[in-house]
């Protein structure tokens, strides 16, 4: 009678090193930038988010992180850019939806074109050259996003810097859609 073949030993699998965990930093805000904020210690309804040179944005909401309700009423905004600082990176729409929802939390009407009735004209990364020039032409003033915030904070804009845009969008140029 034939013995059956034996089969060969089970490799163990090798075990796997530990990864190490890394603990998740939390953001450090630039207190220019949240001026009137003071840290509770309590979680908040804010969206922190870096910015270049390290420095972050802090969504103020009414009543809530030095956010001064009803500080935009009356007031008309056009948006042009992209606003990563908000969210969804270079994202045309999230950033641009969370900027129109903080503007009319705080009493403010977002237009999408520029016109006489215009007030402010917020400026986000690769702005439109459009937008942008027809505001210029009428006087209308350009904000940035940390004068924004100091807007819906209370806080006086006179003396901010002007906007810089240093690129602006390249739009849709001659693309056309076929069907």
């Amino acid at each position: 009678v034939a013995k059956p073949a034996a089969e060969p030993p089970k490799k163990q699998p090798k075990k796997q090193p530990k990864k190490k965990q890394l603990k998740k930093k939390e953001p450090v805000v630039d207190a220019a930038a949240t001026a009137s904020s003071k840290p509770s210690g309590k979680s908040s309804t804010a969206v922190v988010t870096s910015q270049p040179g390290g420095r972050h944005f802090v969504r103020p909401r009414p009543g809530k992180n030095g956010g001064v309700p009803g500080a935009l009423e009356g007031k008309r905004f056009v948006l042009t850019g992209t606003f990563p600082e908000l969210g969804g990176g270079a994202s045309l729409n999230i950033g641009k939806d969370r900027m129109k929802e903080m503007i009319e939390d705080f009493g403010g009407t977002v237009t999408g074109s520029v016109s006489g009735k215009t007030d402010y004209i917020v400026v986000g990364k690769e702005p439109g050259r459009k937008k942008v020039s027809e505001g210029e032409k009428r006087g209308i003033p350009l904000l940035g996003l940390m004068s924004l915030r100091k807007l819906l904070t209370g806080d006086d804009i006179a003396g901010d810097e002007p906007v810089r845009i240093t690129h602006f969008s390249k739009g849709y140029g001659n693309k056309r859609i076929e069907y």
